[in-house]
């Protein structure tokens, strides 16, 4: 989940979350189009093995 007023994108797992799942972005989340879990960023049509689309 982001969090605009913050920066930062929390990781939740059947609904639990904890400390060490948020990351900070400091340019804020500036991406669009559809999750892509395993993409990376400058590659989103080579994502990594085991990636979900």
């Amino acid at each position: 989940m982001y969090d605009d007023a913050t920066d930062t994108v929390k990781l939740y797992t059947d609904g639990y979350t904890n400390a060490d799942a948020t990351a900070h972005l400091a340019n804020g989340w500036t991406r669009n189009g559809p999750l892509q879990v395993g993409a990376g960023a400058t590659r989103p049509t080579a994502p990594t093995a085991g990636a979900s689309t």
